[in-house]
């Protein structure tokens, strides 16, 4: 389905830019969501979307790569200046499952340093996000399940047996764990288990063609301007085998929660990963990694 379709499907043909926003730029109160439920499960996820066009999102990275990390940091960015770069949130019907996983990130949990909870197999389920830019609405649901089923993934077992769901997943993003690349004793089983993740995405037959694939290194911040420039190397090379199912595949880097308490770099690339048509990124290019002007009051600031 393209935007056209999609926005006519959710909000009727007649729907333009000025009829979308309300005041100050921000969606009109009809066009957002705010619930509390928990974290969908896949027949929920379903269910939404099968009422209106969504895109499907998965980060495929083991424990503690940063997936949930990155989830939290988005959503934090939501909350408290409600927006990501150009894309406005216009609301979530899984509001209570990102606060419950932001609650450590945050001063008032009484934590030293910020935190973001494991996601446990009985955890594992569907985020939304409505976001808007300029006068699209689009609608996510993002999986957050357990990386345990990366590591069963990565040891033989087919990603169609494992996650279900595959077949209907529209941004695929294989996580690279900058913390490993960083660390030049777990640098090469870093890699190694990055592109055993593309390797079993390439055998899988259930992946659709419409289906788009990112290489996303996760920590950046992690990195030393040396590490950074041996890393395209890497990079170049994990693309390369990514194109085998996407000619199209690209390649970002983020840095969600920096060390130093710095501004979050590069959530803005991941948004843009999930929200344009795969047209809109060049073949093989790779997103700048920017800092942003913006200033979160998080832990040390």
């Amino acid at each position: 389905m393209d935007d056209a379709a999609r926005d006519e499907n959710i909000f009727g043909a007649d729907e333009d830019e000025e009829s979308l926003l309300g005041d100050h730029g921000f969606p009109r109160e009809e066009h957002r969501v705010f619930t509390s439920d928990a974290a969908l499960s896949l027949d929920e996820a379903q269910e939404i979307a099968s009422e209106r066009g969504v895109t499907l999102g998965l980060l495929m990275g083991e424990v503690d790569s940063g997936k949930s990390t990155l989830l939290v940091e988005m959503w934090t960015d939501f909350m408290t200046r409600g927006r990501i770069e150009q894309y406005v949130f216009a609301g979530s019907v899984t509001s209570l499952a990102f606060e419950k996983r932001a609650f450590l990130s945050r001063n008032e949990s009484g934590y030293a340093v910020p935190e973001t909870p494991r996601t446990q197999g009985d955890d594992d389920g569907w985020l939304h996000l409505r976001v808007q830019d300029q006068a699209t609405l689009t609608d996510l649901l993002l999986a957050d399940v357990t990386g345990e089923h990366f590591r069963h993934v990565r040891e033989g077992v087919p990603l169609e047996t494992e996650l279900p769901f595959i077949g209907r997943v529209d941004r695929y993003m294989v996580i690279v764990d900058g913390a490993g690349i960083g660390d030049r004793y777990r640098r090469e089983v870093t890699v190694n288990h990055a592109t055993r993740l593309l390797r079993q995405l390439s055998l899988c037959a259930e992946t659709s063609p419409t289906a788009r694939i990112a290489i996303l290194l996760t920590k950046e911040d992690r990195l030393s301007k040396a590490q950074r420039i041996e890393y395209d190397t890497v990079e170049s090379n994990l693309l390369r085998l990514a194109k085998i199912v996407d000619a199209q595949a690209v390649a970002l880097r983020v840095a969600a929660r920096p060390h130093d308490h710095s501004d979050a770099r590069g959530l803005e690339q991941v948004m843009a990963y999930l929200c344009l048509p795969p047209k809109n990124f060049a073949s093989g290019s790779t997103f700048p990694v920017r800092v942003s002007s913006r200033s979160i009051g998080r832990f040390g600031a």
